[in-house]
Order: C-alpha cells, then structure tokens, then sequence
C-alpha cells in the first residue's frame, strides 16, 4: 500500500510484475511488428467522466517496470477530484512501452479511480456525522492491494487487510468453542502479538453480552435502524460500534444518524464499475531516420533531433521546406547558423521551444518542438534539459520558467514583448478583483507572470471555452484579450461588459446589462488588423476558399470565416481537411510555414501582417542566446509560485 512518502510498497510492485509478465508473455508481437524502436509517443491520460482519481502511482511503476525512460507528469494527484474531458497527466516516452503498458496501467487507473469515487459518494452521504466509512475483504482476488489503496485515497478507511491482522469473530467460530467468550479468551491467550478484536452480533441480546468482554470493537450486523440507536445507547462509548449489512447510498446517511462509530461495505469494491479513463496519443515526438523528412505537418508538432545533421544535409532540408519563395544564399547562411545552434544545443544540454510564429528557416531548422502556447508549455513542464531556449516572446519564456524554477530559461532577444501581454497589469488585476470581489479571474497565458499570480486559473485561445465552463460559477472575469473575451463569451453563452479604468485606478462600470462576463480591452496588433472586408474581398475572387481565423481576431471575422482555433488548430484543419485553397487570417510567418509544409495545398496570401515582437527572433540571436548564456529569464519565487498555480490548472484542463 502507498506509505506517506507516496513510494509504491514491495507487494504492490511484486503484484504489477505478476501482471505483466501475464499479459507481455514473450513480448507484445503487435507493437513489436508494427512500431520502431526509436519511435517517441506523447499522450495525456483524459478523463471521461467525473469522479475522484486513484492510481497514477501505479501508472508510473507499470510503465517504471516496463521502461524507466517514460515520464509521466501529473496534472493532478491522487484523491483529487476531476471532471468530465478533465486532463489527469501527460506521458512521454518510448512508443513501444507506452503501447504495451497502456492496458494495464488503465485497468489499475479505471478500476481504482472507480472504487475511490464509490467511496468519496459514500463518505459525502455521512459528511457532518462522526461515522468513518470502512471497506471489507470483498475485494478482487490479487488485487486487494489496490483495491484498499484506492478506499483511502477516496477518504475512506480500511477495515483489517487481510485474516492475519485482525481477529474477526463470527457465528461460526462461537458456535465451534461454545460461547462468545470462550472465543475472545481463547484469541487473547494465544495471539501473542495483541492484535485488536473485533466481534459480531447480530441481536441486542448478543450485544449485552460482548460489552462486557475485552474486545476493541463490536459489529452489528444487519440491524434496524432502531436497533442501532438503542444498540449505541447501550455501548455509551466504552466500544466502537461498526454498522454492517444493508449498506448502500440509500441507507448509509441514515445509519450514520443513529450514531455508529463504523460504516463498512462490500460495495465500495466488490462490485465497483471502473471510471471511464481513456490514454489519448496525442504526437510523435521523434521518428525514427525512415520516417523523417516525411513533410507532414504532424513533424513540425514533434521533437526534431538535428544535432546530426551536416551543414548541406540542413541546407537539403530547407531547400525543399522553403526553397520556392527564399533565395539561395539566404538557405546556405541558415543552414550555417542551425548547424552551431544544434552544436550548441548539445553542449548546453538544452531544448530549443519554438512557436508556430517563428520565421520559416528558423522554424524548420533548430526547434525541437515547435507548437502553440499551450502545447509549448506541456513541453516545458516535461522537458529534462538542463536549458530551455524559448523562441518566442517574453511571456512565453515567462511561462517555461514558471513550470520549471530549477532550469535556466533563455529567450534570444529582450526586446520580444506582447501588445495583449504589455495591455494589462498586475494592478489592473487587483483593482478589478476589488470591484469584483470573489469572482474567479481567467487570464489569458498571453500575459506576464505577475499578472498571472494574481489569476485563479490561466487559458490558452485552445481551451479558454473549456476553462471558462469548468469554473461553473454565474460570473467571471477573463483577462485581457477584448476580442478572445467577446468570442468565448458568444460560445460559453455569456453576456459581457467592460469596465473603465478611472485615472483614480478604481474600475467604474456603467451598464444595466444582466452580465455574466467582465472582459478588458486589449488586444493583438496582428490579428485586430483583419476584418470582414477582407474576408469579402478573398471570397469574391475564390469562392471556394475556406477561411480559418485565430480567436484573437474580432467576433465579426470569427463569423464570417469557416473555422476559427488555435495555432494547431489551424494547423491540423489543414492537415486534416480537403479543400480547393486555404486563408489563413493569423501571424504571416505561421501561413508560410503551413504551406512549406503542405505543398500540395494551396494557401491563398493575404498576409502583409508579421508580429513585430516574434520578428525580433532570428537564427543569429538564438545562436548567441546558447553560446553566451544570455538574456536569462528571471522570475521572483513569491511571484512564480502564485503563477505556477493558475498554469498548473490551465494544463490540466488540456
């Protein structure tokens, strides 16, 4: 069973090597036939159903056993409550153990989760009585360990683990020596180890007669509910009474009234329906030689080890990337620069994150991994790099700082700022929380760490929706994007208002509107340029384009478009779906990139549009970034710490 320490105990361990030597055999002949060897998975373990989570201790010694290499982060802990399309935690590692442990490791996870969630049922139907929930021995056969593990982690307690650490005595063995007291004299002189004893009694009569032995605990057994308060009134507290028999959710809060010490239930595990987890691939994170250079987009998602490639095998690569639309001379000094870049990058034992914004030749040359906010900050929190070189702006690298407070975090340039980040403040945020008091503040990851402290819960454009609902309460502040705000509030059904900042500080709201919303006024100085106008003018001239815009643009060009998501949300609607010709209504590098990587879709440019922070990244300050260990990303623990908590929460949402 799980100690304090959270270790995985000898027996448990011996029991998960049984049961997958039982279920590996000679080897799994599927994954070992169909998956290379150097093949890196990527998956989140997701809920689909609300309830309290058990075993991802047990998750993490399956796939120890099978492959010490596959990390699995947790987004939440064991006993904590998660809801419906709620993110439980992210595993990496080897393709093939993933594969093979993933059966297993879910039939721990579901069946624990489920018994622990019976059990948290059970324990808030007797909240507010001094009864403690107990299990029984009705478990599964070799799978008691887990079994009783997951009753605690559900807030219950366990009754004996087995016949040898409690004596139990029952109907039968009094009817075997004679008399109820012959069997606690015979149990008391020769258990010379002093274990408790507990008997049972089924009348009151019987009841009478063990309150005047030595015994540690009577149990009832299917009594009335007047007999149990007669049968309480009688022990007056000089033996703990336990309930038994007849126990369901119906009953067990009526029995916790009559005054029981104990509640026990064969139905917390011995009929339990396990909670629907299922363990979603979400990437590749490394191909193996065969499978690079594919040209999916899917590789531009994944970790891309370069580090030994030559100079003209570099050269090769964006040649065929982005050769038709940049001049030769300008691939041959890229190619240069990612070669000492990938060098450096092994001798400072770094990760290289770079967003989906970044300039094409270094976008296709040195990250290894490449993505959105959302998923670059699931990479940083997983990376085991003594360096994170965030290609990105600030708050990004803020971010990766804030997930990981041990590692020295770089960014290449200084001056790789935010207009939504620099829109707000950290005293904009306290004064709307003092107009606002206890209304939960959602602010959007693209913001400062300082902001982000003062935030319950951070979102990305990916899951603002999905983190909005999950508050549940009938208003909420989202900070500070107004177009993102307006458009989450069209989706989530919510009305919106803005209030003002005074010069006093204080924030004046002046609307008779029924509000469930309070948004801020900042915005992208990239996406707040397109606009419908647009999107007519395109659509005039190619009817059958699929417009896609990012969720920072306005209400009204998310409207007129086809699809409106995250940058790889974007990404993969393009990958995903065929159409005539594509417009992409976000970042202009982000286009360029998608359409050197799906040559064979065509991207209709209307894209003069380049954010001026991402531009300050180039190939040259990423190399003197690794090379001179410069411009370091500094975050003050008291801030980081607050921050940690409103990201943590946002990456468990997924």
């Amino acid at each position: 069973m799980k100690g304090n320490n959270g270790q995985v105990s000898a027996e448990a361990k011996q029991a998960i090597e049984y049961a997958l030597d039982e279920d590996m055999g000679d080897g799994d002949v599927t994954t070992l036939s169909t998956i290379p060897e150097d093949l890196v998975l990527s998956g989140e373990l997701l809920a689909k159903q609300a309830g309290i989570v058990a075993g991802l201790d047990v998750v993490e010694e399956v796939f120890r056993q099978l492959d010490p290499r596959v990390t699995v982060t947790r987004h939440m802990q064991d006993g904590d409550r998660v809801a419906d399309r709620q993110v439980i935690a992210s595993i990496v590692g080897p393709g093939r153990a993933i594969l093979a442990g993933e059966r297993l490791a879910l039939n721990y996870l579901q069946r624990m989760s489920g018994i622990a969630t019976m059990t948290r049922r059970f324990v808030d139907a007797v909240e507010g009585s001094h009864a403690i929930i107990l299990d029984t021995r009705k478990t599964a056969p070799g799978l008691r360990v887990f079994d009783k593990w997951a009753v605690r982690l559900g807030g219950g307690e366990n009754h004996r683990f087995g016949l040898y650490d409690m004596a139990m005595i029952k109907d039968n063995h009094i009817a075997a020596v004679g008399s109820v007291a012959e069997a606690v004299r015979r149990v008391r002189e020769t258990d010379d180890r002093g274990r408790a004893i507990e008997v049972e009694v089924t009348t009151l009569e019987q009841l009478q007669q063990v309150l005047d032995l030595d015994v540690d605990r009577i149990l009832v057994d299917n009594m009335s509910l007047a007999q149990m308060r007669q049968a309480v009134a009688m022990a007056g507290g000089r033996v703990p009474l336990e309930a038994s028999g007849n126990v369901n959710l119906d009953t067990v809060a009526a029995i916790a009234r009559t005054g029981v010490d104990y509640i026990s239930s064969g139905a917390l595990t011995h009929s339990v329906k396990a909670l629907d987890i299922s363990l979603e691939i979400e990437e590749t994170i490394k191909v193996s030689d065969s499978q690079k250079g594919s040209g999916s987009m899917s590789s531009t998602l994944t970790a891309r080890d370069r580090t030994d490639m030559s100079v003209e095998e570099i050269y090769e690569e964006l040649q065929e990337r982005i050769g038709e639309y940049t001049p030769d001379f300008e691939l041959q000094v890229a190619a240069e620069l990612a070669f000492e870049i990938n060098q450096l990058k092994v001798e400072r034992n770094a990760v290289i994150l770079g967003h989906n914004y970044m300039e094409p030749a270094l976008f296709h040359s040195v990250p290894d991994f490449v993505g959105d906010s959302l998923d670059l900050s699931r990479k940083a929190a997983m990376t085991d790099k003594d360096v994170i070189l965030f290609c990105g702006v600030k708050f990004m690298a803020e971010t990766a700082k804030i997930l990981n407070p041990t590692r020295t975090v770089l960014i290449p340039s200084l001056k790789a700022g935010c207009s939504l980040a620099e829109g707000i403040t950290a005293e904009d945020v306290r004064a709307l929380k003092a107009r606002f008091p206890g209304v939960p503040v959602v602010t959007y990851v693209n913001t400062y760490a300082d902001v982000k402290a003062e935030c319950d819960i951070c979102c990305t454009s990916s899951n603002a929706a999905a983190v909005v609902d999950s508050l549940g309460g009938d208003m909420v502040i989202f900070l500070p994007d107004e177009y993102l705000a307006r458009n989450v509030a069209r989706d989530t059904g919510k009305q919106i208002v803005f209030p003002k900042k005074l010069p006093s500080g204080m924030m004046a709201l002046d609307t008779e509107l029924d509000y469930q919303m309070i948004g801020w006024t900042a915005r992208c100085e990239v996406h707040e340029q397109f606009t419908v106008a647009d999107v007519e003018m395109v659509r005039s001239q190619f009817p059958d384009v699929v417009v896609l815009a990012h969720p920072e643009c306005s209400p009204e060009v998310v409207e007129a478009s086809d699809f409106s998501g995250s940058t790889n949300a974007l990404i993969r609607y393009v990958e995903q779906v065929d159409a005539s010709r594509y417009l992409l209504l976000t970042e202009c590098s982000m286009g360029d990139n998608i359409a050197a990587a799906n040559p064979a879709k065509e991207m209709v440019r209307l894209c003069s549009v380049r954010c001026p922070h991402m531009n300050q990244i180039t190939l040259e300050m990423t190399r003197d970034a690794l090379k001179y260990m410069q411009y370091e990303t500094i975050v003050p623990e008291e801030i980081r710490a607050r921050a940690f908590t409103a990201v943590d929460r946002m990456l468990a949402i997924g």
